[in-house]
């Protein structure tokens, strides 16, 4: 069974996840943390359930804020989206259109795919 959590900042700062469909709720200081109460909440959820396939649902900014890893500057050039349009995204200051959300989601996708794809060796 696979289920979506909506993550959130709050007002206080601290980041929540929700289950769709599911009564599965946490919290947590960061987005690492969170996960893995995300993880653990659906385990517990799941002993009494059928098991749960996780899928994250971020705002734009946060996806950016929580994997700070992801080069903002290589994600523009791929996608063909100017880097200063990405980061008004980035920073909330323009909601980017449903094509440009979809281009940027599928070239987050593609990089993920060609990651697992990756073996390295030692020569």
């Amino acid at each position: 069974m696979k289920t979506t959590f909506i993550i959130h900042r709050g007002e206080d700062g601290q980041l929540g996840a929700s289950a769709k469909g599911f009564p599965i709720y946490t919290a947590a200081a960061s987005f690492d943390e969170l996960k893995k109460n995300i993880h653990e909440a659906a385990s517990l959820y799941s002993q009494e359930v059928a098991p749960i396939e996780l899928e994250y649902e971020l705002n734009f900014s946060e996806f950016f804020k929580s994997y700070r890893m992801i080069n903002a500057k290589y994600i523009a050039q791929r996608t063909q989206i100017s880097e200063s349009l990405l980061s008004h995204f980035i920073h909330g200051r323009r909601t980017p259109k449903d094509h440009h959300l979809k281009r940027i989601v599928n070239c987050l996708h593609e990089i993920g795919a060609e990651l697992q794809a990756v073996n390295l060796r030692l020569d």
